[in-house]
């Protein structure tokens, strides 16, 4: 019987030894029948023979979240190379029983262990696979010829351990709720799910339980009826909620029986548990239809400007440089594309063949095409290779092509062999042969989510709306097209982007699902309607826009001051007159206020005290975190610690009222002190709350109600590399690797759209870094993220990571591309035009010059956004102006359009910190009636860097806090204010932008 150590719930750690029952041992390949699991060490070796160590704990009872997991083995020998541990799957084996003839398989790499010396413990993390109660294996594998020895549990004490440290315990599950979109669903028999069945499980606060077992269970069907199997597990299947309360079973495939039956979510505890409709239905072969190309040729680079439109073939070389182009047109399709073929008859037989690639510009035309105005080609689709002359080829093309559109390709040779293939004037054209589900005709359409509900105006409604369509058998409709359409005036709300109405299309469960609506600026009752074109009456959605609450007036009243003196440091001066800052005796003063009427963060706090010192000197006033002192008890020897530096005076003159602002110190209601002193022994003296006239004051300004306008949040320079030092497990250090903390920041804040600013992932861009650290944090909010491309997304080839992870997103006027797309676009928000610009000008083809396309492209925009009397934001990666040495030089164009167009706001980052600039002409100089406002903010998270002199028109200047630029857009102005991120620093800044 193994053994197992259980954590009672008051525990916040445990140490766990291995399986009691002999379950560590280690295995050799020159022995490859012997056990050697009653011995005191595991060895490890590699080459020849070969020594291999398996471990195996049960962890059982944790009632938390396991926050972190730690495998531990005692080294009896010292090593430069180590061990690596690796997770093993299968834990059947037995300590008595395991050879190297039957060892377990070894998965992933879970981390290594190096450089260490005898006679002490090792140790790697293994968070990212103990997360629950269970039995784990481990193997640990040497990574060198030198033999190491590690102490095994027959040695006692050194055993081999596994740490845990639990979050505090959870409240117990009370409720268990099946998500959307994992019911009601069907598939064909036999086939899996679209949506793998999910729920969450919440306490009786309605809040998310972690770590608490779900068994999901279905009907399989016994004797002919219609169920389903999960992947390994039949009928049953077990999975642990997540941080989120979210468990997820695994994939559910139908069996071959058609039909509906439900499948159930139970946890222990819970007297209900969660239920999914299911159905099975009869699968149907796909329709297929054969497209010819509607414009076909191919260029050669020795006759740079001759056209080969009416060509009957295609040619294909590498010298002279040759290439086909093809373009197919789709439409009229009703249903899903489940396959797409290209097809070209070649008329030569070759080893090498040719490459497929995608080509997003479809604007060719077959009798004008010519090497010189060939469109660019983006990622390879397939290849085609070992075909012999009159037969077809073929490439699967099925990942590009996926609706209705027009679908270009280039045929690419890779070699010096010259390949022909027939072209549409040719006897046997080429094809594109597209397999698809038809969809079946809506014939009911019924609303699932959303109606009913009310938001404050200005406010995102809670749920999504949601309708389902189904045929008139009851079973649901894939890939109807469903528009949701809210009221053009009055009370109403708008879609992401600021449009009144949106299209979506429903999934295999039937289920459309709109995007996030915002209620409007007018209070009031309406309905929004669900449509597809074969039902005639829509579906309404009940809404209603509630007024904003009156803010509350805020107030902060001094409750305690007193300064403190180093040569009579046990002497309280709490009734004192006055407060004194001076260094030689070190005199320090304090204030505590107590803030109320605050719903949040102030826009702004000032503290405003009384001078009756006239000098040159400065004064500085600090955060105190500590607010326990008393008046009546504070002295030098109990003085609580200074904290970050608020803010600097200027010189002061006696008798008059002299502000600084504080923001950063008020994060709400409650005690806040501040504290305060002189950088001369010649002292300098204010007022106290003694001397009642001009006692110290907090001045406070309230977040304005909101307006109902679209707000944004901006910040670049975002999330660390899993192998930064200070990545820490995603939640970084006191200073780098914040994006999880910045992200916090913008999910609190429910903005209308997120721009990102460049290098949202370091160091390189690459596709797993950013399915590692981005899509956890900031990706939480992807489906509103508009980016823009940095330096460090060109870490990979092509930027390939951040095009493949945005997708397009970042190339909207580039469907599908992945790599060296353009990555600028524009889209609108509110009554502003956004532009989003590619300034990595050394990489995207020169187009930052005149005459380029990104800088015509730019005028034509700004231009369009004047015609319509829109404002104007630009967005980018690189800065034009900067006090520091980040500045682009090579922008120069791309800035003068913007002037020349009246551009409102230039939104960047690159510069690892926050700076904002007057408005300015292209020559930096100030234009306070054309010029564009810079706002540089580089503090979305990963690490600050340093400023030089500060430049002229430089206002404000920051880089030990991150944080987001919140911007709220109105018709004609927009309000903007840093949100600091309060696990950082304490700057503060805010203002208001007017358009041209």
């Amino acid at each position: 019987m193994a053994a197992s150590v259980s954590v009672p719930p008051e525990a916040s750690a445990a140490v766990l030894a291995p399986i009691a029952a002999g379950e560590d041992a280690y295995v050799q390949s020159d022995q490859p029948t012997s056990n050697f699991g009653t011995v005191m060490t595991l060895n490890n070796v590699s080459g020849t023979p070969e020594a291999r160590a398996y471990v195996k704990f049960t962890v059982t009872g944790v009632t938390g979240t396991i926050t972190k997991a730690t495998f531990r083995a005692y080294t009896q020998t010292s090593s430069g190379s180590g061990y690596e541990l690796h997770q093993v799957a299968d834990s059947s084996w037995t300590e008595s029983g395991l050879t190297y003839a039957n060892r377990p398989a070894v998965g992933a790499t879970i981390g290594s262990a190096v450089n260490f010396t005898a006679n002490t413990w090792t140790s790697v993390d293994v968070t990212s696979v103990v997360k629950s109660n269970g039995t784990y294996s481990f193997e640990m594998n040497a990574t060198s010829t030198s033999l190491k020895k590690y102490a095994s549990r027959e040695t006692g004490a050194n055993a081999p351990q596994l740490v845990l440290e639990t979050a505090a315990p959870i409240s117990p599950p009370a409720a268990v709720t099946a998500l959307s979109g994992s019911t009601p669903q069907s598939a064909a028999v036999n086939t899996a799910f679209a949506v793998n069945l999910a729920v969450k499980v919440t306490d009786a606060g309605g809040q998310p339980v972690s770590g608490t077992t779900v068994t999901f269970t279905v009907s399989t069907g016994g004797a002919g009826g219609a169920g389903g199997s999960f992947a390994a597990s039949g009928g049953t299947a077990s999975s642990v909620s997540g941080p989120d309360g979210v468990a997820t079973a695994p994939v559910l495939t139908a069996n071959g029986t058609a039909g509906s039956y439900a499948a159930t979510a139970a946890v222990s505890g819970v007297t209900a548990p969660a239920s999914f409709s299911l159905t099975n239905t009869v699968a149907t072969g796909p329709t297929v239809v054969t497209l010819n190309p509607v414009a076909d040729s191919y260029v050669e680079s020795d006759v740079p400007s001759t056209n080969f439109g009416t060509a009957t073939v295609l040619k294909n070389v590498t010298t002279n440089d040759t290439r086909a182009y093809l373009k197919f047109a789709i439409s009229g399709l009703s249903g899903t594309i489940t396959k797409a073929t290209f097809k070209v008859y070649t008329q030569t037989s070759s080893g090498s063949g040719y490459e497929l690639h995608q080509v997003a510009d479809n604007s060719w035309v077959e009798p004008g095409l010519t090497y010189s105005n060939r469109p660019a080609v983006g990622a390879t689709i397939g290849t085609a290779v070992n075909f012999t002359a009159n037969t077809w080829t073929s490439v699967d093309a099925t990942a590009y092509v996926t609706s209705n559109g027009t679908f270009s390709v280039e045929m690419n040779s890779t070699s010096t062999s010259l390949k022909q293939y027939s072209s549409r004037e040719g006897q046997n054209p080429p094809q594109l042969v597209v397999e698809y589900t038809p969809s079946a005709t809506v014939g009911t359409l019924t609303a699932t989510a959303g109606s009913g509900q009310s938001a404050i105006v200005g406010a995102n409604f809670a749920t999504n709306l949601a309708a389902r369509a189904t045929a008139s058998n009851g079973s649901p409709v894939s890939g109807a097209v469903v528009t949701f359409s809210a009221p053009t005036s009055g009370a109403s709300g708008t879609f992401i982007g600021g449009s009144t109405s949106a299209t979506v299309t429903t999934g295999s469960d039937g289920v459309a699902t709109a995007p996030t609506l915002t209620a409007n600026a007018t209070a009031g009752s309406y309905q929004v309607t669900a449509s597809v074109s074969s039902v005639p009456t829509p579906v309404p959605f009940s809404l209603t826009n509630t007024p904003a609450p009156p803010p509350a007036t805020p107030t902060a009243v001094d409750v305690a001051d007193a300064y403190v003196r180093s040569d009579v440091p046990g002497t309280n001066y709490g009734t004192a007159t006055v407060l004194i800052g001076r260094t030689s005796p070190e005199i320090d003063s304090y204030v505590k206020f107590d803030v109320g009427g605050l719903s949040g963060a102030p826009l702004q706090a000032v503290l405003r005290l009384w001078i009756e010192t006239t000098g040159t000197t400065t004064y500085k006033v600090y955060q105190v975190t500590d607010s326990s002192w008393t008046e009546g008890g504070l002295t030098f020897d109990s003085k609580p610690a200074f904290g970050g530096l608020l803010a600097t005076s200027g010189a002061t003159t006696a008798g008059t009222w002299m502000d600084l602002d504080v923001t950063g110190a008020v994060n709400g209601n409650g005690l806040v002190t501040l504290g305060f002193t002189s950088g001369s022994t010649a002292g300098k003296n204010f007022g106290s709350r003694e001397d009642a006239q001009h006692a110290p004051q907090l001045l406070l300004t309230a977040q304005p109600p909101t307006s109902g306008d679209p707000v944004i949040l901006a910040a670049g320079d975002i999330a660390c590399s899993p192998a930064d030092a200070n990545y820490n497990g995603g939640l970084g250090t006191a200073t780098a690797c914040h994006q999880k903390a910045t992200s916090d920041l913008v999910l609190s804040l429910n903005p209308t759209a997120v721009l990102t600013l460049g290098d949202e992932q370091y160091n390189s861009g690459k596709l797993t870094d950013f399915l590692t650290s981005y899509d956890p944090t900031w990706g939480r909010f992807k489906s509103i993220t508009y980016p823009a491309i940095g330096n460090h997304e060109l870490g990979t080839t092509g930027a390939a990571g951040y095009f493949n992870y945005f997708g397009d997103r970042a190339t909207p006027l580039e469907p599908g591309c992945r790599s060296n797309c353009k990555a600028w676009y524009s889209y609108d928000v509110g009554n502003w035009h956004v532009i989003t610009l590619n300034t990595e000008c050394t990489t995207n083809n020169n187009n930052c010059v005149a005459g380029s396309e990104q800088d015509l492209w730019l005028k034509s925009e700004l231009a369009k956004a004047n015609a319509s009397g829109q404002c104007k934001l630009v967005v980018s990666h690189h800065p034009k102006w900067s006090s520091s040495s980040f500045a682009a030089t090579d922008i120069d164009q791309l800035v003068q359009d913007m002037y020349d167009a009246h551009a409102d706001i230039y939104l960047v980052g690159h510069m690892h910190g926050y700076e904002r600039f007057a408005p300015q002409n292209p020559a930096g100089q100030l234009d306070t009636t054309n010029g564009i406002t810079e706002l540089l903010v580089g503090t979305g998270g990963a690490f600050f860097s340093g400023f030089l002199a500060a430049q002229p028109n430089s206002l404000v200047r920051n880089n030990n806090t991150y944080g987001v630029e919140k911007l709220v857009l109105h018709q004609h102005s927009a309000d903007y204010q840093f949100m600091r991120d309060p696990t950082s620093g304490l700057f503060a800044d805010s203002g208001t932008v007017t358009c041209h």
